[in-house]
Formats: structure tokens, C-alpha cells, sequence
């Protein structure tokens, strides 16, 4: 079907991880079919209204800077204040509001949601360092 070479990553010789793959000529590569085109906006794909699936499909996620920035002394930060793509920062301990809009309305008989946070600048986020939570969405009461 192909062949792999590994180049040399360092004049020693010592073996190099990247790989290069290039098809042979004499067989020749079946084309696949085509996926059905979706109207994309913002990432996230819209179907047709009456042949959506029953999932729920997050849509959009306003951050609430506005509102979250005063509240937790944070509305001066750059990452807050910047024009493109501002990032939300709060503090450890207190709540804060998201907007949340969904392909359908919530139905709290058979949805499930939760929440993952992770610590941004963490190269490997996990429990157990305690730089990532998973906080599911319960009912108020």
C-alpha cells in the first residue's frame, strides 16, 4: 500500500519519531464518499429542525464577563478587558453566572450535564493534582 521512512533527527544518526509516508504508484486509492454538507455556525453543526437528534448540542456559552468581572474584583484583568476574545477569571469560592444556549430546551427528567474546569496553564490537568473538576449540574432544592 505505502512505505515509511524515518529521517535522522541529528547528524549522530540517532533515530528520529517523525515519519513520512508516500502512497506506492501501482495501487490505486478507492475514493470515499462524500459527507453530507451541515450549516456551521460558530463550530458548532446546525441540522434540520425536524431531523435533529434528541442530544443536547451546546450551542454557544456566553461567559458573563460583565457581570462576573465587578463581582469577583476581576473586570480590570487584561485577559477580561481585551477586545478579541476576552477570557473569564474568577475567584476560587465563589459562584459565578454562565449563559448556557442549547439546541433544545433542558429537560431535567433525561439530561445530564456536567461541568469540567481545569486550570489553564496546567500541561496535564487531573484529579488528583487538583487541577481539574467535574461539577454536574443538579437540581435546585
Amino acid at each position: 500500500m505505502g512505505r515509511y521512512s524515518f529521517p535522522s533527527c541529528c547528524p549522530n544518526g540517532c533515530p528520529g519519531f517523525r515519519a513520512k509516508w508516500t502512497p506506492r504508484q501501482d495501487v490505486q486509492l478507492q475514493p470515499l464518499p462524500k459527507p453530507k454538507e451541515a450549516d456551521v455556525t460558530e463550530g458548532a453543526p446546525q441540522a434540520d429542525k425536524e431531523k435533529e437528534p434528541d442530544i443536547l448540542i451546546i450551542r454557544e456559552i456566553n461567559p458573563c464577563i460583565s457581570i462576573n468581572g465587578p463581582f469577583h474584583h476581576t473586570s480590570r484583568y487584561d485577559l477580561m478587558t481585551r477586545e478579541f476574545q476576552p477570557q473569564l477569571i474568577v475567584r476560587r469560592g465563589q459562584s459565578f453566572q454562565l449563559d448556557i444556549k442549547l439546541s433544545r430546551p433542558y429537560n431535567e427528567e433525561k439530561d445530564g450535564i456536567s461541568f469540567i474546569f481545569t486550570v489553564d496553564d496546567e500541561d496535564k490537568p487531573s484529579h488528583g493534582n487538583g487541577t481539574m473538576i467535574a461539577i454536574p449540574l443538579l437540581k435546585k432544592g
